[in-house]
């Protein structure tokens, strides 16, 4: 009985030794990020009352998940009511409320190596 109190004793006593002497933790579990997802490739509704489609000529991207990406940030601008960009033709497709300023819709999909401009009507 003596033997387990010594080495409940010393177990303690390295357990105190332990939490006393540990600093600030050093480690951070890795933050995944949320995957990107491929945008529409069509609007569903389409343009309403008050409202207008503007399409662009997108150039950069280079795979579906550029579309993702122009997306989000798009559909981030106030006012933009729905979005859809397509890999294939090079377009983002934005409908907007009519009082939002093109050029919102354009600076938000001119960033990293996206560049955009308004496409001429045929």
């Amino acid at each position: 009985m003596k033997t387990v109190l010594a080495l409940l004793l010393v177990a303690a006593a390295g357990l105190a030794w332990v939490v006393a002497t540990r600093g600030d933790p050093t480690f951070a579990a890795p933050v995944e990020e949320a995957p990107v997802v491929p945008a529409p490739t069509v609007l569903v509704h389409g343009a309403g009352p008050g409202q207008v489609e503007r399409d662009f000529d997108v150039e950069g991207m280079c795979c579906t998940n550029c579309t993702g990406k122009l997306h989000r940030s798009v559909t981030a601008v106030p006012g933009v009511r729905e979005a859809a960009v397509d890999f294939e033709s090079g377009m983002a497709r934005v409908v907007v409320d009519e009082g939002v300023d093109p050029a919102a819709v354009l600076a938000a999909l001119n960033f990293d190596k996206y560049s955009a401009a308004p496409r001429e009507a045929p």
